[in-house]
């Protein structure tokens, strides 16, 4: 996993996310698997908030879009087990 800042569209800067009287600094990050990074698009800081002294973080994802076929059922049928509730029901010839 590695962190998105500094490698993503929007988040090269590392900006602050925290802020507190008159200090400011980056505290908040994102991170995401390697074989992820291509989808990300975007990863910014969003509108400082007055609810909290953090800004959120916001990722953007491009998934593509893949028709996926229905899946085959393939395989040995699983049979069902015989309870001793079903024994006593079958007939004793079987």
């Amino acid at each position: 996993m590695l962190l998105c800042t500094g490698r993503v569209d929007g988040d090269q800067e590392a900006a602050t996310t925290y802020h507190f009287r008159s200090r400011a600094t980056r505290v908040d990050y994102m991170i995401a698997y390697v074989a992820a990074l291509p989808c990300i698009s975007t990863c910014c800081i969003g509108k400082r908030r007055n609810d909290s002294d953090h800004n959120p973080l916001e990722l953007f994802i491009s998934l593509p879009r893949v028709r996926c076929a229905p899946m085959a059922l393939g395989g040995t049928p699983v049979r069902r087990a015989r309870t001793g509730r079903d024994s006593a029901a079958a007939p004793t010839g079987a």
